[in-house]
Protein backbone atom coordinates (compact mmCIF):
# COMPACT_ATOMS: atom_id res chain seq x y z
CA UNK A 1 0.00 0.00 0.00
CA UNK A 2 1.28 3.51 -0.43
CA UNK A 3 2.33 5.91 2.66
CA UNK A 4 1.83 9.73 2.19
CA UNK A 5 3.45 11.76 4.93
CA UNK A 6 1.42 14.95 5.22
CA UNK A 7 0.72 17.65 7.34
CA UNK A 8 -3.01 18.85 7.31
CA UNK A 9 -2.30 21.87 7.46
CA UNK A 10 -0.51 22.35 4.45
CA UNK A 11 -2.22 23.46 1.21
CA UNK A 12 0.47 21.80 -0.83
CA UNK A 13 -0.17 18.21 1.34
CA UNK A 14 -4.24 18.70 0.38
CA UNK A 15 -3.45 18.47 -3.33
CA UNK A 16 -1.43 15.60 -2.73
CA UNK A 17 -4.82 14.43 -0.72
CA UNK A 18 -7.02 15.56 -2.85
CA UNK A 19 -5.62 13.53 -5.87
CA UNK A 20 -5.54 10.29 -4.09
CA UNK A 21 -8.64 10.65 -3.22
CA UNK A 22 -10.19 11.16 -6.65
CA UNK A 23 -8.30 8.31 -7.81
CA UNK A 24 -9.46 6.10 -5.17
CA UNK A 25 -6.02 5.12 -4.18
CA UNK A 26 -5.59 3.47 -1.22
CA UNK A 27 -2.84 4.57 1.18
CA UNK A 28 -2.32 5.30 4.66
CA UNK A 29 -1.43 8.55 5.96
CA UNK A 30 1.46 9.82 8.18
CA UNK A 31 0.88 12.66 10.03
CA UNK A 32 4.03 15.24 10.41
CA UNK A 33 4.26 17.66 12.76
CA UNK A 34 5.60 20.78 11.26
CA UNK A 35 6.15 22.38 14.20
CA UNK A 36 8.32 19.27 15.42
CA UNK A 37 9.65 17.44 12.55
CA UNK A 38 10.48 14.27 13.84
CA UNK A 39 14.32 13.29 13.62
CA UNK A 40 13.44 9.69 11.41
CA UNK A 41 11.39 11.65 8.72
CA UNK A 42 14.72 14.00 8.09
CA UNK A 43 15.74 10.68 7.06
CA UNK A 44 13.34 10.02 4.45
CA UNK A 45 13.18 13.90 3.24
CA UNK A 46 16.06 15.43 4.72
CA UNK A 47 14.71 19.30 4.52
CA UNK A 48 11.57 17.84 6.60
CA UNK A 49 9.56 18.75 3.11
CA UNK A 50 5.92 17.34 3.11
CA UNK A 51 4.30 15.57 0.95
CA UNK A 52 6.35 12.74 0.58
CA UNK A 53 4.40 9.84 -0.78
CA UNK A 54 5.97 6.24 -0.76
CA UNK A 55 5.05 3.63 -3.49
CA UNK A 56 6.78 0.12 -4.26
CA UNK A 57 10.04 1.37 -2.32
CA UNK A 58 10.32 4.48 -4.17
CA UNK A 59 9.85 8.14 -2.80
CA UNK A 60 7.96 11.27 -4.65
CA UNK A 61 8.25 14.64 -3.24
CA UNK A 62 6.44 17.90 -4.36
CA UNK A 63 2.36 18.33 -4.43
CA UNK A 64 2.19 18.55 -8.06
CA UNK A 65 4.24 15.77 -8.86
CA UNK A 66 2.85 13.14 -6.41
CA UNK A 67 -0.34 14.21 -8.48
CA UNK A 68 0.69 13.21 -12.13
CA UNK A 69 2.29 10.27 -10.54
CA UNK A 70 -1.17 9.57 -8.80
CA UNK A 71 -2.66 10.20 -12.65
CA UNK A 72 -0.37 8.38 -14.64
CA UNK A 73 0.13 5.07 -12.58
CA UNK A 74 -3.20 4.33 -11.04
CA UNK A 75 -6.41 3.26 -12.64
CA UNK A 76 -9.88 5.26 -11.99
CA UNK A 77 -11.05 8.72 -12.81
CA UNK A 78 -9.26 10.81 -15.11
CA UNK A 79 -7.55 14.22 -13.45
CA UNK A 80 -5.98 15.35 -17.15
CA UNK A 81 -7.71 15.27 -20.49
CA UNK A 82 -7.12 12.55 -22.48
CA UNK A 83 -6.38 14.95 -25.55
CA UNK A 84 -3.24 16.67 -25.58
CA UNK A 85 -4.63 20.32 -26.25
CA UNK A 86 -6.88 19.68 -23.00
CA UNK A 87 -3.98 18.30 -21.37
CA UNK A 88 -1.35 21.38 -22.39
CA UNK A 89 -4.76 23.73 -20.79
CA UNK A 90 -4.54 22.36 -17.42
CA UNK A 91 -0.91 22.36 -16.93
CA UNK A 92 -1.32 26.67 -18.34
CA UNK A 93 -3.73 27.15 -15.76
CA UNK A 94 -1.75 25.79 -13.17
CA UNK A 95 1.20 28.13 -13.90
CA UNK A 96 -0.89 30.85 -13.60
CA UNK A 97 -2.46 30.26 -10.50
CA UNK A 98 1.18 30.01 -9.39
CA UNK A 99 2.70 32.67 -10.89
CA UNK A 100 0.03 35.43 -10.11
CA UNK A 101 -2.58 33.99 -7.37
CA UNK A 102 -0.57 32.06 -4.91
CA UNK A 103 2.13 34.46 -5.12
CA UNK A 104 -0.21 37.08 -4.00
CA UNK A 105 -2.01 35.38 -1.25
CA UNK A 106 0.82 34.37 0.18
CA UNK A 107 2.32 38.15 0.10
CA UNK A 108 -0.47 39.23 1.94
CA UNK A 109 -1.10 36.23 4.65
CA UNK A 110 2.28 37.34 5.25
CA UNK A 111 1.81 40.93 5.54
CA UNK A 112 -1.46 42.27 5.23
CA UNK A 113 -1.18 45.71 3.33
CA UNK A 114 -3.45 48.27 0.76
CA UNK A 115 -0.75 47.25 -2.03
CA UNK A 116 -0.68 43.73 -1.32
CA UNK A 117 -4.68 43.53 -0.91
CA UNK A 118 -5.01 45.20 -4.81
CA UNK A 119 -2.21 42.98 -6.07
CA UNK A 120 -4.64 39.81 -4.22
CA UNK A 121 -7.71 40.95 -6.27
CA UNK A 122 -5.78 41.45 -10.03
CA UNK A 123 -4.51 37.98 -9.27
CA UNK A 124 -8.66 36.93 -8.56
CA UNK A 125 -10.02 38.92 -11.59
CA UNK A 126 -7.38 37.18 -13.79
CA UNK A 127 -8.49 33.68 -12.52
CA UNK A 128 -12.12 35.08 -13.02
CA UNK A 129 -11.56 36.36 -16.39
CA UNK A 130 -10.06 33.09 -17.96
CA UNK A 131 -11.80 31.20 -19.87
CA UNK A 132 -13.71 28.26 -18.30
CA UNK A 133 -14.61 26.04 -21.26
CA UNK A 134 -18.26 25.88 -20.21
CA UNK A 135 -17.56 25.00 -16.69
CA UNK A 136 -17.46 24.69 -13.79
CA UNK A 137 -14.03 23.35 -13.46
CA UNK A 138 -10.80 25.14 -15.16
CA UNK A 139 -11.07 23.47 -18.75
CA UNK A 140 -15.26 22.95 -18.70
CA UNK A 141 -16.83 20.05 -17.02
CA UNK A 142 -13.92 17.59 -15.79
CA UNK A 143 -12.33 17.92 -12.59
CA UNK A 144 -8.73 17.98 -13.40
CA UNK A 145 -5.45 18.39 -11.88
CA UNK A 146 -5.96 22.53 -12.46
CA UNK A 147 -8.97 22.76 -9.91
CA UNK A 148 -7.14 20.26 -7.11
CA UNK A 149 -3.92 22.37 -7.04
CA UNK A 150 -5.97 25.74 -6.63
CA UNK A 151 -9.00 24.78 -4.21
CA UNK A 152 -6.53 24.17 -1.11
CA UNK A 153 -6.21 27.29 -0.85
CA UNK A 154 -9.04 28.61 -1.15
CA UNK A 155 -10.53 26.35 2.10
CA UNK A 156 -7.86 28.51 4.23
CA UNK A 157 -9.66 31.51 3.20
CA UNK A 158 -11.87 31.36 6.37
CA UNK A 159 -8.66 31.47 8.67
CA UNK A 160 -6.53 34.22 6.73
CA UNK A 161 -9.78 36.61 6.81
CA UNK A 162 -8.60 37.79 3.12
CA UNK A 163 -10.96 40.15 1.41
CA UNK A 164 -13.94 38.48 -0.67
CA UNK A 165 -16.69 40.25 -1.47
CA UNK A 166 -20.17 38.37 -2.61
CA UNK A 167 -20.52 38.09 -5.88
CA UNK A 168 -17.36 39.82 -7.08
CA UNK A 169 -16.32 36.89 -8.97
CA UNK A 170 -19.03 34.88 -9.88
CA UNK A 171 -17.68 32.25 -11.89
CA UNK A 172 -14.94 31.74 -9.04
CA UNK A 173 -18.04 31.37 -6.82
CA UNK A 174 -19.56 28.85 -9.15
CA UNK A 175 -16.39 26.66 -8.96
CA UNK A 176 -15.71 26.70 -5.84
CA UNK A 177 -19.86 25.31 -5.27
CA UNK A 178 -18.73 22.89 -7.60
CA UNK A 179 -15.52 21.86 -5.81
CA UNK A 180 -17.34 21.56 -2.15
CA UNK A 181 -20.16 19.09 -4.00
CA UNK A 182 -17.18 16.57 -4.38
CA UNK A 183 -17.12 13.62 -2.52
CA UNK A 184 -13.31 13.43 -2.45
CA UNK A 185 -13.01 17.13 -1.23
CA UNK A 186 -15.57 16.85 1.32
CA UNK A 187 -13.37 13.49 2.30
CA UNK A 188 -10.32 15.95 2.52
CA UNK A 189 -12.19 18.94 4.16
CA UNK A 190 -11.18 19.95 7.58
CA UNK A 191 -13.13 22.56 9.83
CA UNK A 192 -12.42 26.69 9.85
CA UNK A 193 -11.84 26.09 14.15
CA UNK A 194 -9.03 23.05 13.13
CA UNK A 195 -7.05 26.29 10.58
CA UNK A 196 -7.70 28.48 13.35
CA UNK A 197 -5.96 26.37 15.91
CA UNK A 198 -3.25 25.20 13.75
CA UNK A 199 -2.38 28.46 12.25
CA UNK A 200 -2.21 29.80 15.83
CA UNK A 201 0.30 26.71 17.01
CA UNK A 202 2.44 27.25 13.86
CA UNK A 203 2.59 31.46 13.90
CA UNK A 204 4.61 30.49 17.67
CA UNK A 205 7.04 28.70 16.23
CA UNK A 206 7.44 30.88 13.49
CA UNK A 207 11.18 33.07 12.85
Amino acid sequence: MSKLYSARVCPFCHRARLALAEKNIAHEVVEIDLRDTPKWYLELSPKGKVPLLEHEGHRLLESLVIAEYAEEGFAGPRLLPADALGRALVREAIALQGDGFMKATMAIVKERTAENEIKLHEALAQLEGHEWYGGPYWVGSQCTLADLALYPFFERWPQWDLPWREGQYPELDRWLDAMRSRPAVQKEMSPPEFYEEQYRKLSKVSP
